[in-house]
């Protein structure tokens, strides 16, 4: 998978046409759903320079420090701007909860057990969660800091708020265990819906959704599975009570066991909340890997990815779900690098009907050539949508080990923050930066804050990539060292980080956090024509 720097690669069946949305003055805030944000767009979003506040939801991760940790939880925060701003990080604890049908939640919370001897009987009270803690949060200008969360509150799961009276900041957090690390951005808003193409409870593989409600009303949460063999409805997520102020974990095997794959639809009937899902492999039947990602709020009509490649050992599927009531007819455009050599592969073409999910595996019929980058667009022909994940497994001979994960970006922008990341002698890192225009030229630079100072990095300023072009760029060949990074370009791209570990397992790729104000979504592709 390595991969030299500079790499060019032309986006055959790219994005001919955009929409400008306008900024919403509202921002994404814990109190305002419905503004431009997660909900709005389908994916996190950092606020404009000039907005008043911002607040950010870190749900996902573990914070009891073993050989044996799950997934440690750290956040990241990063300061694109040019004051130091002074807010707050409020810690939460929760655990992962017992299967317990939906009637008997609520006395789950709170239920004490009883133990009977021949001698006695002893009534032991469940421990008491501890309260969340909250903390003076300051971050220097243009620069980014971290806090295990584990830290703060020792618990089984700790989830994180950071609000912040500044716009420009950017929060993602990052898990590790012994299978591995992810990074990956935080939420920048609750949502009433969350939806995810892919998961398994396989015997290797364990599937936690973590639920985070900071807010000061109860959330009421219903369930819906999608797995290779049928739905599942599970008992206990038929009016799931997500108490005010608490974390929730679910281990999803308790509830749908054994499934190689599995969507899933999380709708709140009442109150908000945010979801992550923690994905481990163990290594016991494959690669070793651990995930964490947030949900989707709303499937979408076009999913870029600007990464990708199958090769020996190394296997990319990309799973569609259909959480609406219309089927949707679906193409997946893939575009190799040096495509004269290489070749353009037909498009992978399916039929996601209501309610569906369907993987598809990039290399199962030798479309797609091994060993050679790609990106891949995933566009719904009619006016269906579908969310859509794309999963890489890397083992022996390929030279990474891990499994990744990363959703695909529904908008393009023309300034990226990546709070997380950076390079080390264990770790290297790539940015992938797609132009999905086919009329105009980008020209974008890399920028890295610390110190409170914008480093042009040396071999990374003022680089362009061509109409429906792709550019991979090997960031550790340049810099080594941890540092929030800025994508600046002349017009709007897509950009994704990849995170490698040099030995052991870990593999980590995420798109990363647009800013608000000049966000582009690309057109439906309505074609009337079409099936459904």
């Amino acid at each position: 998978m390595n991969r030299r720097l500079p790499v060019f690669v032309v986006v055959f069946g790219a994005i001919a046409a955009m929409v400008v949305l306008a900024d919403d003055p509202t921002g994404p805030h814990s109190a305002d759903v419905g503004s431009t944000g997660t909900e709005a767009f389908g994916l996190p979003i950092a606020e404009s320079a000039d907005a008043q506040s911002s607040t950010w939801f870190c749900a996902g991760g573990t914070g009891i420090e073993s050989e044996t940790a799950f997934a440690d939880h750290t956040v990241i925060v990063a300061n694109a701007s040019d004051d130091d701003v002074v807010g707050t990080l409020t810690v939460y604890a929760g655990s992962i909860r017992e299967a317990v049908s939906g009637e008997d939640q609520l006395d789950d919370i709170d239920s004490s057990s009883t133990t009977e001897t021949s001698e006695t009987t002893e009534t032991t009270e469940a421990p008491a969660t501890p309260e969340p803690v909250t903390q003076q949060l300051e971050v220097p200008a243009l620069a980014r800091i971290e806090i295990r969360l584990g830290d703060v509150i020792p618990a089984e799961l700790v989830s994180a708020v950071v609000e912040m009276p500044s716009g420009a900041i950017a929060v993602e957090h990052r898990v590790e265990s012994v299978n591995g690390f992810d990074t990956a951005p935080c939420a920048s808003n609750a949502a009433v819906d969350w939806h995810f193409a892919w998961g398994a409870t396989t015997d290797d593989a364990r599937e936690v959704l973590v639920f985070f409600n900071p807010f000061a009303d109860d959330a009421v949460v219903d369930g819906s599975f999608i797995t290779d063999d049928g739905p599942r409805e599970p008992g206990r997520f038929d009016g799931l009570v997500i108490p005010a102020g608490s974390v929730v974990g679910l281990d999803l095997g308790d509830d749908v066991t054994i499934r190689p794959q599995i969507a899933a639809s999380l709708r709140l009937r009442s109150g908000r909340a945010i979801v992550d899902r923690i994905q481990r492999f163990d290594g016991s039947d494959g690669p070793k890997g651990l995930t964490v990602r947030l949900g989707m709020t709303q499937p979408k009509p076009v999913w870029i990815f600007p990464d990708g490649l199958v090769d020996e050992g190394v296997r990319e599927t990309i799973h569609l779900f259909n959480p609406t009531d219309r089927s949707a007819e679906v193409l997946i455009d893939i575009a190799p690098d040096d495509p004269a050599t290489n070749g353009i592969p037909e498009p992978f073409e399916v039929s996601v009907q209501p309610g569906a999910q369907i993987a598809v595996d990039l290399g199962a019929d030798g479309r797609v050539e091994p060993g050679v980058g790609h990106s891949a667009i995933v566009r719904v022909v009619n006016d269906g949508a579908v969310v859509a994940e794309r999963v890489l497994r890397s083992s022996s001979p390929s030279e990474r080990s891990g499994v990744s994960v990363a959703t695909g970006s529904p908008v393009a922008a023309s300034r990226w923050v990546f709070a997380g990341g950076g390079t080390s002698e264990s770790q290297d890192e790539f940015l992938y930066v797609l132009n999905p225009s086919n009329e105009f030229l980008a020209t974008f630079s890399i920028v890295a804050l610390e110190d409170g100072q914008r480093l042009d990095v040396q071999g990374l300023t003022d680089l362009e990539v061509p109409p429906a072009g792709r550019l991979a760029i090997r960031v550790g060949s340049q810099i080594e060292r941890d540092v929030a990074l800025l994508v600046e370009s002349s017009s709007p791209i897509v950009v994704e980080r990849g995170l490698y570990a040099v030995e052991g397992p870990g593999v980590s790729n995420a798109i990363g956090i647009p800013f608000a104000g000049d966000l582009i979504e690309p057109p439906p592709f309505i074609d009337d024509t079409a099936g459904g």
